[in-house]
């Protein structure tokens, strides 16, 4: 990069000011005042030889028809600001001038032009663009010119942002900067720190210091700085360092660390070792974090500043002691006494109302604690305090301002309290936590600090929760979540003083005018001096402006004095204002304070521009609603949008002028910003989420017990399921519930913990296992249907087994059978067991007596069993493995099926030995040989006792395995379930957990109240292993909240930069000093400066180019609000910094004038001021209201307040005076005054609400269309809210009356003020109505007339109302009611006194009297009283009876009100009387009597007679009278007729109806018809579904009448007996199984695999086993176990047999049971019937489902798949999977038999193999069979012998088209 030297550049460039300058750097002129100061950038030359002077027509136009060929640089001047640019990047330019062809309507670019078509649209450059382009690009050429831009960059972010972009370019190049570039890094380190992203400033000086520090150290500290270059590197080694201690390593060098001590002795200032010394305490970590200890004599004085903010407990129960006096002057030098004063002062006033609080609620529950005795003997016990009890964490939320909270939710104890109010755990204020014991008493030492950040009044209402944020690090540690506290809640709004504190905490950075604001000195204005502004403001505004007002000097004479609008007070203040650079400005209500603020913004405004300050004017406020008035009155003065911002969120203005100048209108960023914002916000999402996952597992009862799950030894936990029940404990582990609950698989950590659950409530033990005994199976009644399981296990009933055989109880035989326990390795188990060498006559010890074959029956039936079973394994598969699980699983599977082989032995021997001593019996009976037959008998029995015997004698040691088996198995299930439940708390110390609880006792015989503590203790052990995790949360989570809050600071600076006037509050003032102090105010203005606290207001000055402060107020108003009464009367610390300047001497300016009350109103105020004067157009005010006898009245009364019960927070109201007010506001409508210029003010918020609720709906404010015209204001459409939504461009608000508080109404004014002071009560309290600043606004804001509504009597009492009081009874204005008087009727007085008065003495706003005037339209009298409004009487409705004339013809009275009538002469309206009357033609009939009053009006009417007429078809039709004689008159004759069809339909003249009965014909395939006999249709297609099924299995899903060709795309339904199923569709042939078959028995084996015809005989011996309801198996050997026909009372579907008097059923797949005789007869006839084999699926003959796993017909069944298979491979082979066409369609149709027309046949060859004869079908030929080269064919039609005829897919062709190919028939 070449750097060119530019010349000094002493003169701004004119072109460029205008847009046009071409020149860009080259440029001999300055482009910026900036340029005039400082050192010329470099420029760079173009690339590839070209030009650096811009392109005109590029710049101009952004086209250019040369292109990348053009001499001339392709970069404007607005992109050439950077001396070091990437390459040429395209751009649209700013637009920056109007396009004048728009203005003439003939702009041809459109919005491609790059002029703006609009003021909207034009732009400024965006401060700093050109550098962050730059700095994205930097090359390491060219690091040193970037450096001198970056340092010549006057705002500190784009500082840091450019240092953020460009830091890994400057990391890789710091070796080779100069001692110059070097110097400069320095000065931007020290620079950026004032940006507002230190976050990513920090980033960056992570990334950068390791590199940095060496170089600053070794290379430029020990060569170049001296004196202030040298104190700026220490500060920036400081700022390094506190970001990364280990960059401070090489200061321990020694070289390093000698070397810069001796610059610092030899070269340094003053300030050189204080700086070194604080860079080694960084180093050594001995300093806070970005603290620069500079003031050794501040040392000393912040020894009285109280170290915390809050403190703890015991010193917050301390009485303070020595706090200091707010004083009233203070000299140079005083600034930290100052400091330390207010500090202390604002402290006490937070702590104040807390400690009485918190000790008042401690002294409730009989908790002492030191120093709370004194507190409450200081309060008198009369202090009230708000403490919420129960409150426990829900879960962690964002709050609405992005910041992270726990959601507490509390109770009320026996309290209610109206949180509608706003007093109560309102946003910001302070709450102290105490944990609470076991009965719910406060430990007093457990104390944590929280403020309230979210409150939602539904959320508060509905679920008792808020929002809740703990103040820093040290209370988060201390907050559990699992713990219960009691919340006690201070009055102090604590986001208000807590930056207070923090500002006054620390010595303060004076600003240029702090040492005037805190003596009161203040000197000349400096912006004024010499500024030419336009005065023509302060002129009278009907006056015509004067071209000399426009430039005049402020601070001289003003021209022409006699047309100034201000009056001489106002005039001094202005002139104040000008002079002072802290101006005071006091005046009484009504003399036009705001107004001289707006004045002095307006003239400030000026002068700043003229010297070219470019910073905003700030306005700050105490309230929301003080700032919106002051910036509504300057919406016309700045209209211009982006002019005047407002800063906050809480507006409350009704005009939407002021919605559009929020700050968050005016937000940009770019789309960095805005991805980094997003992602931010995600993650803080994501912290809140994973918070909350952690509060429910410890705070979630459910989560709690699964603790107690996961915490309590296995051992012990085995023990006390053990005592619910082996068998519960069973059936809850494995088995899914039986009964009423709908629950698919086994739950055993549901039913776990329902019996901790149990046990930690203290329910009896015999209790829990009654409601747990649902999870048992239920063998009384069996189960209908269970299709799945082929094989039952060997189930004993007790009612028929002996007990002594026993091993195995229901539970045990239910539990083996579940495919988790039975199916995983059945299979591989019954090899072992078979083949294995391990399997020795070792293993089997105990056992010598079992029978193998039984046990190997046994195993093989159970792999059976599940096998076909695969839907059952699915379900059953369990979450819970381990090698340890499985293991344990194995053994009880190996116990459970030797107990059960034991089992089956013993039955057997049993059932021998009775057939055995059957026989003897029958052959001793045969033989008639009586004696010998107990002889026999027993001899018969003898061989089979011995056996028994011997079995019995292994059932203990069986037993005794077996019971150790499942133990073992349980115990291990257990210990899974933990294992799986200690996944959810990683951070847990689990030995420590299991190591406490195990000396703890756990039974069902532990004392109740023993066990929750248990369970306690646990959640704690937890909580505290969770803390880290908590507290890593919520630090990431502050650390987050703390960038978006950066990044929300740096978007508003951006925004309010542009501004002219910011508006803000005192309170966001103090939180955003940072952004104040950025922004650089240069003057600011406080409104309404009395009701500032002194500390409150110099929190808010820390602009450093702060010029002025103009303070305007009225000290005798409303006074700073303290809730401390002690802190004012004795330290003074309500007095305002206002109040204090006025009363101690400094120069301030009174208003004295004032224009608002008239002399009535402002002699009642006059005596709280020393001067007051009445301007002379307050005298010229109306004498009196319309419809009052006076404009100034005083209604007493005795009626007391409202008891609203004992509802804490409830603000006063008063009914009587709500109504009252209400009504006289209502009154004062009617007499014309209009309803925006009435208010209706109160001291109580209650009040305020209530009489809004009284107000009629014609007084509130409405809002209009534009443009509508309305008679009333009744017709306004009501509006919503205020006015929020409406678009004033579109509405029109028409103002209400206002309803309002008494601090909300300072400052404003209205014609009448109707005053509601509400307090009437017994102990004559008056609350805050007897401060004196209030009374003052509450007296001081009508203009016209004012009416105060208040108890006299009790008011007198109090001195300032006693004065006020006084007054009005000296003129009489002083009653007990208001004296009314009518506008026409002035002798008449009527005295209302309450609300129901008014009805009585002027309901419609005028007197008693009736109105007695005509009514113009009807002449009756005017049924209102004397009403004063509508005297034309054009609204009034009369109603009077009608008495207008009626018209000829009629004699009947009308019964219309009058106003119903139409006002006419003769009345109009229609007569409703029913008459009888003759017609023209002669009939008689009724009609109204409208219809008829005269000849003309009779023969209208129209006849309704009937009277015969005669048709042109030739009927006779009756037809009504005036119908006679009409041409086309449609005969109605009807008959009854047969149709075509044969029904009966009706017949309209000679019309047949359509018949709509179904018809009753036939299809083709004997379906009856499904249409109506009406539509058209044939009989040649079936309209129905078909109701065969296809080869596949699936259902045919097209019409009847349609052919089953379309190939099924269904998924395969094919299951082998193994379970598997097959993957391909329905189409493709199926993949076979290759598994052994797994049919066998007793007494035969297959030996062939699956998918094989079976080489074995169906074995017909009975199977003999045992069901589970003890009836035997009438099954077979090796099938099947049917459900027990004993206990179903079924019939064979086939034979119609009783199935339960049959010896042998069989059971299909399907569930159906069938005689096994007719099943066998039936699957065999099926397959040889006609002597053909249908090309289908074995199905079952009852419900057609296809039959895959029956083993007995297995080789049916697979011969049959084979065949089909065979046949899908054919089809498949000629036609592919591709859609058939309609001639290769019918084709297949006909090959699939459809009906016995010819069309081609499907054979068979000799071996099988399936072939097609096309055409006819019939052979005439011979061939070879493709598969296995076999004779195929025949001729003359006939089929040679040795082939076989296939019917068609659905079986329904049983023969062939020809019968010669029929040679198998019969």
């Amino acid at each position: 990069m070449i750097v060119s030297n530019v010349p000094k550049k002493t003169r701004l460039c004119t072109f460029h000011e205008r847009g046009k300058c071409s020149k860009g750097r080259l440029c001999t002129f300055a482009h910026s005042v900036e340029e005039l100061q400082g050192t010329p950038a470099a420029q760079p030359l173009g690339s590839h030889g070209r030009s650096v002077q811009v392109c005109h027509h590029f710049q101009t136009q952004r086209r250019c028809k040369y292109g990348s060929e053009c001499k001339f640089s392709h970069v404007s001047s607005n992109d050439s600001d950077s001396a070091t640019r990437g390459p040429e990047i395209q751009r649209r330019p700013l637009k920056t001038q109007l396009c004048r062809h728009y203005q003439q309507g003939s702009c041809r670019h459109g919005s491609d032009c790059t002029y703006a078509h609009d003021e909207h649209e034009l732009q400024a450059p965006k401060p700093g663009s050109a550098l962050l382009r730059a700095s994205g690009n930097v090359q390491r050429e060219s690091l040193e010119s970037w450096l001198r831009l970056v340092v010549a960059e006057p705002n500190p972010d784009l500082q840091e942002a450019a240092l953020s972009k460009g830091a890994g370019q400057l990391a890789g190049g710091l070796h080779a900067l100069s001692l110059l570039s070097l110097e400069n890094v320095v000065s931007i380190l020290r620079s950026a720190q004032g940006s507002l992203r230190r976050d990513r400033l920090e980033s960056t000086l992570r990334s950068l210091g390791g590199a940095l520090m060496p170089e600053l150290l070794q290379k430029y500290a020990l060569e170049v700085p001296t004196g202030k270059k040298l104190d700026e590197l220490l500060e920036a080694l400081s700022i390094m360092v506190e970001v990364e201690r280990r960059f401070g390593a090489l200061l321990d060098l020694p070289s390093v660390r000698d070397g810069i001590e001796q610059i610092v002795a030899t070269r340094g200032t003053e300030d050189s070792p204080g700086l070194w010394a604080q860079l080694k305490a960084v180093q050594s970590g001995a300093s806070p974090l970005r603290k620069v200890v500079r003031r050794q004599v501040a040392e000393v004085e912040l020894q009285d500043v109280d170290v915390q903010e809050l403190p703890c407990i015991d010193e917050l129960l301390q009485l303070p002691s020595n706090l200091p006096v707010n004083r009233g002057t203070w000299a140079e030098g005083d600034e930290e006494r100052h400091r330390i004063t207010h500090y202390r002062l604002c402290r006490e006033e937070l702590l104040a109302p807390l400690r009485e609080a918190v000790a008042s609620y401690l002294a409730s529950n009989g908790v002492k604690h030191q120093g709370m005795q004194r507190v409450l003997d200081q309060t008198g016990g009369e202090s009230t305090f708000f403490a919420y009890p129960s409150c426990h964490a829900v879960g962690f939320a964002l709050s609405k301002t992005g910041k992270l909270t726990v959601q507490m939710k509390f109770g009320l104890g026996n309290r209610c309290v109206d949180f509608s109010t706003g007093n109560h755990l309102i946003f910001g204020s302070l709450v102290l936590l105490f944990e609470t014991n076991s009965d719910g008493h406060p430990i007093a030492s457990s104390s944590i600090y929280a403020t309230i950040e979210e409150f939602d009044l539904d959320n508060v209402l509905r679920h008792r929760t808020v929002g809740l944020g703990m103040l820093d690090e040290e209370n988060w540690r201390k907050f559990n979540v699992t713990q219960k506290y009691a919340m006690v809640e201070s009055p102090g709004y604590y986001h208000a003083v807590r930056p207070v504190l923090r500002k006054f905490r620390s010595p303060i950075d004076a600003t240029p005018l702090w040492q005037d604001i805190l003596t009161g000195k203040a000197k000349a204005v400096d912006y004024f001096q010499g500024a030419r502004v336009d005065l023509s403001c302060l002129y009278k505004r009907e006056l015509p402006k004067q071209s000399h007002w426009a430039c005049c000097d402020p601070q001289h004479e003003w021209p022409d004095p006699h047309d100034i609008e201000l009056d001489a007070s106002q005039q001094k203040a202005i002139r104040h204002i000008l002079a002072s650079s802290v101006s005071l400005v006091q005046g009484p209500p009504g003399t036009g304070k705001s107004y001289i603020g707006v004045k002095a913004v307006q003239l400030a405004r000026q002068a700043l521009e003229q010297h070219e300050y470019r910073e905003p004017i700030a306005l700050i406020c105490l309230t929301n609603h003080a700032l919106d008035q002051f910036l509504e009155d300057l919406l016309d003065i700045f209209p211009r949008n982006g002019d005047l911002i407002r800063l906050g969120g809480r507006s409350k203005s009704e005009d939407p002028r002021l919605a559009g100048c929020q700050v968050n209108k005016f937000l940009r960023s770019s789309r960095e910003d805005f991805e980094e914002r997003t992602a931010l916000e995600s993650q803080l999402e994501n912290v809140a989420g994973n918070l909350n996952k952690e509060v429910r597992l410890l705070a979630d009862q459910r989560c709690q017990l699964g603790l107690l799950l996961a915490g309590m030894p296995t051992e012990k936990l085995h023990t006390l399921l053990g005592e619910v029940g082996a068998d519960l404990m069973e059936a809850g582990l494995y088995m899914a519930p039986h009964s009423r609950r709908r629950v698919q698989q086994a739950n055993p950590k549901g039913f776990v913990l329902e019996i901790l659950s149990a046990w930690l409530e203290g329910r009896p033990l015999e209790q829990v296992r009654q409601d747990a005994s649902w999870r048992l199976p239920s063998v009384s009644k069996p189960k209908t249907t269970e299709t799945f399981n082929r094989f039952s296990t060997l189930a004993a009933d007790e009612g028929e087994l002996p007990s002594q055989v026993q091993v195995l109880t229901m539970i045990d035989r239910e539990v083996g059978a579940l495919p988790m326990i039975a199916c995983e390795t059945s299979h591989q188990v019954m090899l072992d067991f078979e083949d294995s060498d391990s399997n020795s006559d070792a293993d089997l010890e105990g056992f010598e007596g079992l029978d193998m074959d039984e046990i190997n029956t046994i195993l093989d039936d159970r792999m059976d069993s599940q096998v076909s079973r695969p839907r059952a394994q699915q379900r059953a598969r369990s979450q819970l493995t381990g090698p340890q699980l499985d293991a344990k699983i194995q053994d009880r599977r190996t116990a459970f099926q030797r107990a059960e082989g034991w089992e089956r032995e013993v039955q057997q021997v049993e059932l021998r030995k009775q057939e055995a001593v059957s026989a003897a019996l029958e052959k001793a009976t045969s033989r008639r040989t009586q004696a010998s037959m107990k002889q026999l008998e027993e001899d018969a029995a003898r061989p089979f006792e011995l056996r028994l015997q011997r079995l019995l004698q292994q059932r203990e040691d069986l037993q005794n395995s077996w019971q150790k088996a499942r133990q073992q198995l349980n115990v291990e299930m257990l210990r899974a379930l933990q294992r799986d439940q200690k996944k959810q708390f990683p951070n847990v110390d689990w030995s420590f957990i299991e190591k406490e609880i195990r000396g703890a006792q756990v039974g069902w015989r532990t004392a109740t109240h023993e066990r929750p503590a248990l369970l306690a203790s646990l959640v704690r052990a937890v909580a505290e292993a969770a803390s880290e995790v908590f507290m890593e949360g919520l630090s990431k989570a502050e650390q987050i909240e703390g960038v978006l809050g950066q990044m929300r600071k740096q978007a508003q600076l951006i925004a309010c930069n542009k501004a002219k006037v910011i508006g803000m509050t005192s309170t966001f003032a103090a939180v955003n000093s940072d952004l104040l102090q950025r922004l650089g105010p240069r003057v600011v203005v406080v409104e309404e400066a009395g009701e500032l606290l002194e500390c409150q207001l110099m929190a808010c000055l820390s602009s450093r180019n702060l010029q002025q402060v103009i303070l305007i107020g009225d000290h005798k108003q409303l006074r700073p609000k303290v809730n401390t009464y002690s802190l004012c009367k004795v330290n003074g610390y309500d007095v305002s910094l206002f109040e204090r300047l006025v009363t101690h001497g400094s120069e301030n300016v009174q208003l004295t004038t004032q224009l608002r009350m008239r002399p009535e109103v402002s002699h009642l105020v006059r005596s709280f001021y020393n001067q007051i004067d009445d301007h002379p157009r307050v005298k010229d005010y109306p004498a009196r209201l319309a419809g009052v006898a006076d404009c100034l009245q005083w209604v007493t009364h005795s009626i007391e307040e409202d008891d609203r019960g004992h509802i804490a927070g409830r603000s006063k109201v008063n009914s009587h005076e709500a109504e009252f007010a209400c009504r006289l506001a209502q009154h004062l409508v009617y007499n014309g005054i209009n309803k925006g210029k009435i208010t209706l003010l109160t001291p109580y918020t209650g009040q305020k609400r209530e009489m809004r609720k009284r107000l009629a709906a014609e007084l509130q404010t409405s809002w209009v269309p534009r443009g509508a015209v309305l008679e009333s204001d009744s017709e306004a459409e009501k509006g919503k809210g205020k006015g929020k939504g409406k678009d004033p461009q579109l509405w029109r608000m028409i103002p209400g009356v206002r309803v309002v508080t008494i601090d909300d109404y300072q400052g404003e004014e209205n014609d009448v003020i109707i005053v509601s002071l509400v307090r009437s009560n017994e102990k004559r309290r008056l609350g805050f109505c007897s401060i004196q600043n209030r009374i003052i606004v509450a007296l001081s804001r009508a203009r016209h007339g004012m009416y105060v509504l208040g108890n006299a009597d009790m008011f007198r009492q109090n001195d300032d109302w006693y004065k006020v009081l006084s007054k009005l009874e000296e003129k009489g204005r002083i009653s007990e009611g208001l004296n009314l008087r009518c506008a026409k009727h002035p002798t008449d007085e009527g005295i209302v006194s309450v609300a129901s008065d008014f009805d009585l003495r002027a309901k419609h706003g005028g007197c008693h009297r009736p109105c007695n005037v005509l009514l113009p339209l009807c002449g009756h009298k005017c049924p209102w009283r004397c009403h004063p409004f509508d005297e034309e009487h054009k609204d009034v409705r009369c109603v009077s009876r009608c008495t207008r004339p009626r018209p000829e013809g009629c004699a009947h009275k009308c019964a219309q009100l009058c106003w119903q009538c139409p006002a006419q002469d003769v009345c109009g309206s229609p007569c409703e009387v029913e008459v009888k009357t003759t017609l023209p033609c002669g009939h008689e009939q009724h009609e109204p009597c409208h219809k008829i009053q005269t000849p003309a009006l009779r023969s209208q009417v129209a006849c309704r007679t009937k009277v015969p007429v005669s048709l042109a078809c030739g009927h006779t039709c009756q037809v009504p009278c005036a119908m006679k004689d009409e041409k086309e008159i449609k005969c109605s004759h009807t008959e009854q007729v047969n149709a075509p069809c044969g029904h009966q339909v009706r017949k309209v003249c000679h019309t047949l109806k359509p018949c709509l009965q179904m018809c009753a014909k036939t299809a083709a395939c004997r379906h009856p018809c499904s249409k109506k006999c009406s539509e058209e249709h044939n009989h040649d297609k079936c309209q129905l579904s078909c109701s065969e099924f296809l080869l596949c299995g699936h259902k045919c899903q097209n019409l009847c009448g349609e052919a089953h060709t379309v190939l099924c795309g269904s998924s395969c339904t094919r299951i082998c007996a193994h379970g598997h199923h097959c993957p391909k569709k329905c189409y493709e042939v199926c993949v076979p199984c290759q598994e052994p078959c797994s049919w066998r028995c007793l007494h035969k084996r297959c030996t062939r695999r699956c998918h094989e015809p079976c080489n074995r005989e169906p074995c017909n011996e009975p199977c003999g086993k045992m069901l589970r309801c003890g009836h035997i198996c009438r099954g077979l050997c090796g099938e099947p176990c049917p459900r027990c026909v004993v206990c179903e009372d079924q019939q064979c579907p086939l034979s119609l047999e009783k199935l339960k008097d049959l010896t042998k059923i069989y059971q299909l797949d399907c569930g159906h049971t069938f005689s096994l005789d007719m099943l066998d007869q039936w699957m065999a006839g099926e397959q040889q019937s006609g002597g053909h084999v249908a090309i289908q699926a074995k199905s079952c003959p009852t419900c057609r489902q296809q039959i895959y796993t029956s083993p007995r017909y297995g080789v049916h069944i697979k011969r049959q798949l084979a065949l089909i298979d065979k046949v899908k491979s054919e089809v498949l082979r000629k036609h592919g999977s591709r859609q058939l066409s309609e001639e290769e369609r019918r084709e297949i149709d006909q090959a699939m038999g459809e009906g016995h027309s010819a069309g081609g046949r499907w054979f068979a060859c000799p071996n099988g193999h399936p072939y097609f004869i096309g055409e006819c079908g019939g052979a005439m030929q011979e061939a070879t069979c493709n598969e296995c080269g076999a004779r195929i064919g025949g001729g003359s039609h006939r089929l040679r012998s040795d082939n076989q005829y296939l019917a068609n897919f659905t079986g329904t062709n049983v023969r062939p088209a020809w019968p010669g190919m029929e040679p198998n028939l019969p």
